[in-house]
């Protein structure tokens, strides 16, 4: 059995930077310390700090113990009162302590990885707090995110908006085939059967009811030839079970809503 893994969110993360950065312009930028600063401005667009070695937002990152290693980037976005933080020079060792006190702290339901070339561990705790942690092996660098309870969350939608959201499915789970694959926490947009594969999609899907309905998924068998990838913004399981049936759960998040959709076929 193999398991891959790739590191997704801290590259996008830097592309994000460097396409906001070029957008802002010279006449919102300030050189402070060797680290260049972009406070954003009354259309709540990000803030952003790039440096070298920059200080420890403490008072951003809720209860999550400042890191060892070099902060690099400090990405404050106050439409979703969420903090990012990027960082080099961390060891293995260090990411694999760090992801573990996230995990002491009570940050629970996300998905957890140990591989040799990723760390990464994510979570929510009961106050409705959130915590992404990811760590590239080879480069030692990664991506801390802190998002503190948004007030305004929509339970259904899982949006900061307060417009209401028709949560009413399009189409029915199609309980009486896809036998072993439960229903997936969401609103059903599509059906699609093709000889004996069929896919359903949906919308409001929050992320962390697609990383229990992954760990579902396991629970029920599908263990074999498991294919799995984590990051900020995504999560891909592929995997078989001991019958040959194949399984492919996929979530994306969105800017309006998170999006998911489920694929069985079954072993001829």
């Amino acid at each position: 059995m193999k398991k891959y893994f790739r590191i997704a969110g801290l590259e996008a993360i830097l592309l994000c930077l460097i396409l906001v950065l070029a957008a802002c312009g010279a006449d919102k930028t300030s050189q402070s310390g060797g680290a260049t600063q972009n406070k954003g401005n009354a259309q709540n667009e990000p803030s952003i700090n790039l440096g070298e070695d920059l200080k420890w937002p403490k008072d951003l990152m809720g209860n999550l113990p400042e890191p060892k290693g070099k902060i690099t980037a400090v990405i404050r976005d106050e439409a979703t009162k969420q903090c990012t933080v990027t960082f080099v020079e961390m060891s293995k060792e260090e990411a694999g302590a760090y992801a573990k006190k996230i995990e002491e702290l009570g940050y629970a339901g996300g998905l957890k990885v140990a591989a040799d070339d990723l760390i990464s561990a994510n979570g929510e705790d009961t106050t409705g707090a959130r915590v992404d942690f990811l760590y590239n092996v080879s480069p030692k660098e990664g991506v801390i995110s802190f998002r503190h309870k948004d007030t305004a969350k929509d339970s259904a939608g899982g949006t900061s908006s307060a417009r209401p959201v028709d949560m009413t499915d399009l189409a029915a789970w199609p309980s009486e085939y896809m036998i072993g694959i439960p229903e997936l926490e969401g609103k059903i947009i599509d059906v699609l059967k093709n000889g004996e594969s069929v896919s359903v999609d949906l919308e409001y899907v929050e992320k962390a009811d697609f990383e229990n309905y992954v760990k579902q998924l396991k629970e029920n068998g599908y263990t074999q030839d498991i294919d799995e990838t984590g990051s900020l913004s995504a999560i891909d399981f592929r995997a078989y079970n001991e019958s040959g049936d194949w399984v492919h759960a996929y979530w994306t998040s969105g800017e309006d809503k998170n999006l998911a959709s489920v694929i069985m076929e079954k072993v001829k």
